[in-house]
């Protein structure tokens, strides 16, 4: 393994989870640090509509688009826009 990325369906401030509405328990907990000193690599841990709107500009599927949007639908849905630079 030579890194770790994970999206979680909550808010995540310098890879702590913030909020987590469906999974309580992982609020507060710091996934990024646990996962780093487990497994010796570096993680990257992110809100996971922000991971699929960025997964979308990095493969250039927005190509002709100066601003792209994305929507995840699900019990609390968080929407992320991601700006070309």
């Amino acid at each position: 393994i030579s890194g770790i990325s994970l999206g979680v369906p909550g808010i995540v401030k310098k890879g702590k989870i913030t909020f987590m509405p469906n999974i309580k328990k992982l609020v507060g907990f710091n996934l990024k640090i646990i996962l780093e000193n487990k497994y010796k690599v570096m993680v990257a841990i992110e809100n996971d509509a922000k991971c699929f709107v960025l997964g979308e500009f990095l493969q250039n599927k927005a190509k002709d688009y100066s601003n792209i949007a994305g929507i995840i639908l699900a019990d609390f849905s968080i929407g992320q826009c991601l700006r070309h630079w």
